[in-house]
C-alpha cells in the first residue's frame, strides 16, 4: 500500500468506528471503505479513471431511466 492509500484506509477505518446502530450499515461502510482503497490502489498502479463529469452524466442517464453504458476508463497505462 502506498502512503496515500494507507492514510485513506486509516481515515475510512476511523469513520467506520464512529458509526453506531445498524450492523448492516456498518458492514456496508466497511465494504465501501475496502472498495475505495482498492480503487485508489488500482489508480495508483495504472492511472485509469473516469472524470466526475463523465460519471455524473452517466448517473444522470440512469436516474432518468435510460439504459446507459458506463463511461470507458482512460488515462495512462503502466508498461
Amino acid at each position: 500500500m502506498t502512503q496515500d492509500s494507507t492514510q485513506l484506509a486509516e481515515l475510512l477505518r476511523n469513520q467506520c468506528r464512529s458509526l453506531r446502530g445498524d450492523p448492516a450499515e456498518v458492514d456496508a461502510t466497511h465494504f465501501a471503505a475496502a472498495a475505495a482503497v482498492a480503487a485508489w490502489n488500482d489508480f495508483q498502479a495504472n492511472g485509469l479513471h473516469v472524470t466526475f463529469e463523465e460519471a455524473d452524466a452517466w448517473l444522470a442517464k440512469l436516474e432518468a431511466g435510460e439504459d446507459a453504458e458506463p463511461p470507458k476508463c482512460h488515462g495512462r497505462t503502466k508498461r
